[in-house]
């Protein structure tokens, strides 16, 4: 038993590989053995929650588009009793499927007042849809090439306008914000278009 002890004690674990469920148990185990820790967990949780990452977002969303394949589309393309679908079509639907759960969450932190929130789903929605466009190797991108800057587009109108989705669909709406132009120039330097009016 020491042997199995001193190996794990001697090998380095990169905490930023761990899937979900491992860091949910070595939390778990943290707070079972350090008790005194629970509310400076349960603080750190609160914050993380208020003022999400948006790189952490931008690799999930990356993670969920990778995740789409021509399968994807197979599935949904063709002839169906509503009708025919085609692959362009069906590439649409799977992508805006994929995004709906950071669409949902932008809008619900928008309504709720979460100003920091909403602009770092904003910015991680608008992150990955770059990234995105650079890989031309997807098969949906093929398909549908101008999802990202639409998709990037909707965001940041959406955040641009405080949620109000009548507004930021107008082709002229009244815009009350501006998208951080440093991070603009940073992580998407070929959108230009990010920081225009």
């Amino acid at each position: 038993m020491k042997r199995r002890n001193d190996k794990l004690h001697s090998s380095k674990i990169d905490i930023s590989t761990l899937d979900l469920r491992l860091a949910k148990r070595i939390l778990e185990l943290l707070i079972q053995r350090h008790s005194e820790l629970q509310a400076e967990i349960s603080e750190l949780a609160v914050y993380a929650l208020e003022n999400p990452d948006e790189f952490c977002i931008a690799a999930e969303i990356e993670e969920v588009l990778d995740a789409l394949n021509e399968g994807a589309i197979h599935s949904r393309a063709g002839l169906a009793l509503s009708g025919y679908t085609g692959p362009e079509e069906a590439a649409a639907e799977a992508l805006t499927e994929a995004l709906a759960p950071y669409f949902d969450r932008l809008e619900q932190e928008l309504k709720d007042g979460k100003d920091i929130a909403a602009l770092a789903v904003c910015k991680a929605i608008v992150l990955a849809m770059y990234r995105f466009s650079k890989n031309e190797d997807h098969p949906l991108l093929e398909l549908y090439e101008d999802y990202p800057i639409e998709t990037a587009d909707w965001a940041v109108q959406l955040w641009r306008t405080g949620g109000d989705t009548k507004k930021a669909s107008s082709s002229k709406p009244k815009l009350t914000r501006q998208f951080p132009a440093a991070f603009a120039k940073t992580h998407t330097p070929d959108w230009e278009w990010l920081t225009d009016d």
